[in-house]
């Protein structure tokens, strides 16, 4: 038997207390008179006093739910094995994720599976699958090998993001509804932006043994663009470029690299910018002025003039879209809007151009609701919803942000470092697709501004970041709150591409009412309204035609531009761009894949908000530490059989307790 948390044995201690009770307790008999005490004759009283354990059965019963209870917080549990005549199934999973295409990674994936293939005895029975963002079976359990040698020649990787949380549960639910001993072999480049927000994900008590071939491309080095295009006239657009550079391995000083970007309207050149680039930043380029041609609508490609170790996202394709900047008004409710802050948040919402920061003076009493979006900045230590006019605003159908003062801030409260530990995947804002690894918190706001609201961003240690709150009423506006003063000392959010790309994405969120999208990643689950029809770059139509009279669901399955017909809505360009986590090569370390492979539930953080324990510990022995060790993988978990125990002792013990209440009528 081992136990995920032996701390908790020391509340064994506690038996000292029942023990105490029951053998110290003391009970005054009641005096009754006697008359003829005067024919005894007189004795001296004792010394000494023998005491006893009163009640035993009491106390035992007593001692016995201490110690469930003590048992029952350790978690204990047994490793049952595989059972020694089962015939085990060896599952051989390869991550086909748009990073495979790194360098020479995918003829290593291949070489590495026809290996583990070849080691297999004779009569093994062998199964493949694919993974990337969800799990696929390619070959059923088979003892024919050769027909499994042939599908991993034919399999190459896609242009989808992988996901390790996601894909683990999936394969879990697979194995663990088969009564055989399963072993798995993953194959897979381990890359860091590929892990789960929640940890015990990664966890499959269905695996029996997992091994971890993690790959790893020779000095690989890989830069990639995004980019959003614009124009206000027709004549020239705004072009933002954003580029990244990164590599397998940490290196040990930063990597610099020069590179020219190319711009270009069908094979026509319109412009080359050199691009500066290293491993310790983003860098985003303004191209302004750019000349476009006289057709409707303008597709633009940019890409490296030279490819790197990953090509695919070397080139994006954009549309030129019209300008229609939103106005946001910036309204403080405090005596002033700290100059440092302000300067922050209007370069992040005014980034790409799509929108236009306006500070305003006065109250909200005073600006009403001709102002549809709205960036305040109060005290959340004591922000009044309803008193300071937000809630009344956001029912009015306004948007609003509300960011912590600056002001109120007192320097020298700086605690240690912490960093993002909570992700609300499932929100609109797609906090999944942002860098949060980078990011560090030193003072927080850790008051009860979020008692009422959605937690879309929160700490390691649990202080809530970012929130969303519903208005009590008919609202139809949305209301969030940043929990940082944005200025650069109690975190750095605001110096990581995170924070602009977060500030974008709230625009986006505040201005979202087409129902459908526009831009989307590879994967991406993309709702079509019935009477729908999508075409991929090359003009083809990915729906059937006899279905579209109903809603449909479809994942794109490469990068470009597609074009969206709808009787509805109109026709709409729909750009589907290569998922930024994968052009992230970054690697876990070897020390985060032998917990991986361990497929404990002791992989588990205690703090279950800790996103990033396994991308970021730079002390990986306390994560192992908590790991039991034990071979196998198989464990029954007892606190199933442990919380009923203790219900039983505690009934029990109330029960006698009650048989032995006595009481004292004379108010004594």
């Amino acid at each position: 038997m081992s136990l995920l948390a032996p701390l908790f044995l020391a509340g064994l201690l506690g038996l000292a207390l029942p023990w105490l009770l029951h053998r110290f307790s003391r009970h005054n008999p009641t005096k009754l008179p006697f008359p003829s005490s005067r024919f005894l004759e007189a004795t001296t009283p004792p010394v000494s006093r023998t005491r006893q354990l009163k009640h035993r059965v009491l106390f035992a019963l007593r001692c016995l739910l201490l110690i469930a209870l003590c048992f029952l917080f350790t978690n204990p549990f047994f490793d049952a094995g595989a059972d020694e005549d089962s015939t085990a199934n060896v599952t051989l999973l390869l991550d086909v994720s748009l990073s495979m295409q790194t360098s020479d990674l995918w003829e290593q994936a291949q070489q590495r599976a026809q290996e583990a293939v070849d080691a297999q005895p004779a009569g093994a029975a062998v199964e493949l699958m694919t993974f990337d963002s969800v799990l696929a079976e390619r070959i059923a359990l088979t003892t024919e090998l050769s027909s499994v040698k042939s599908e991993i020649n034919r399999i190459q990787p896609g242009s989808s993001a992988a996901d390790y949380g996601v894909v683990m549960q999936q394969l879990d639910a697979v194995l663990s509804a088969r009564s055989t001993s399963n072993q798995v072999v993953l194959i897979t480049d381990a890359q860091i932006a590929n892990l789960p927000s929640q940890l015990r994900q990664m966890v499959a008590p269905g695996i029996d043994q997992l091994t971890v071939i993690a790959l790893n491309p020779t000095d690989a080095v890989n830069a990639s663009l995004r980019a959003e295009a614009i124009t206000e006239d027709g004549a020239t657009a705004r072009v933002a470029v954003t580029a990244s550079l990164t590599t397998h391995e940490p290196p040990q000083s930063p990597i610099k690299a020069n590179k020219i970007l190319r711009v270009a309207h069908d094979d026509r050149v319109l412009r080359e910018v050199p691009l500066f680039l290293n491993t310790e930043a983003h860098q985003t380029t303004v191209i302004d002025g750019l000349p476009l041609p006289a057709v409707e609508p303008v597709n633009l490609t940019l890409s490296l003039v030279e490819s790197d170790d990953l090509p695919i996202d070397d080139t994006v394709k954009v549309t030129v879209r019209e300008a229609q900047p939103v106005e946001l008004s910036l309204l403080s409710l405090t005596s002033r809007i700290e100059p440092v802050t302000e300067v922050y948040l209007t370069t992040a919402l005014e980034t790409g151009g799509r929108a236009k920061v306006v500070p305003v003076a006065g109250d909200l009493a005073s600006i009403g609701s001709s102002v549809p979006h709205l960036v305040v900045v109060a005290d959340l230590r004591s922000f009044d919803i309803e008193g300071s006019g937000v809630a009344d605003y956001v029912r009015s159908g306004g948007n609003a942000l509300v960011v912590q003062d600056a002001s109120v801030i007192q320097s020298g409260q700086v605690t240690e470092a912490v960093r993002i530990g909570l992700i609300e995947y499932g929100h609109p804002l797609g906090l999944g697709e942002f860098d949060w690894l980078s990011v560090r918190f030193y003072q927080m706001m850790a008051d009860g501004f979020a008692d009422k609201a959605r937690v879309l961003l929160a700490t390691t240690t649990n202080v809530p970041i970012l929130s969303e709150r519903s208005i009590e009423g008919d609202s139809s506006g949305r209301l969030l709150f940043l929990a940082d003063p944005l200025d650069a000392r109690a975190s750095d959010l605001p110096l990581q591409p995170a924070f602009v790309e977060l500030m974008q994405s709230v625009l986006d969120y505040f201005t979202s009412t087409s129902a459908l999208p526009s831009r989307v990643t590879v994967g991406e689950l993309v709702s079509l309204p019935a009477n729908t029809q999508l075409l991929d770059p090359q003009g083809d139509a990915l729906l059937d035609s006899s279905k579209t009279n109903t809603a449909q669901d479809i994942r794109p399955s490469d990068p470009g531009i597609y074009t969206i017909l709808s009787k509805q809505h109109g026709d709409q360009i729909l750009e589907v761009m290569t998922p930024a986590s994968e052009s992230d090569l970054r690697r876990m370390s070897e020390a985060d894949i032998t917990v991986w492979e361990r497929n404990r539930p002791a992989v588990v953080d205690t703090d279950e908000q800790n996103a990033v324990k396994l991308a970021n510990s730079s002390d990986t022995n306390s994560v192992e530490s908590r790991l039991p060790d034990v071979d196998g993988s198989r464990y029954i978990e007892l606190w199933r059989w442990l919380l009923p125990l203790v219900l039983v002792f505690v009934i029990a013990e109330s029960l006698f307790a009650n048989q032995r209440l006595s009481v004292r009528r004379d108010g004594s």
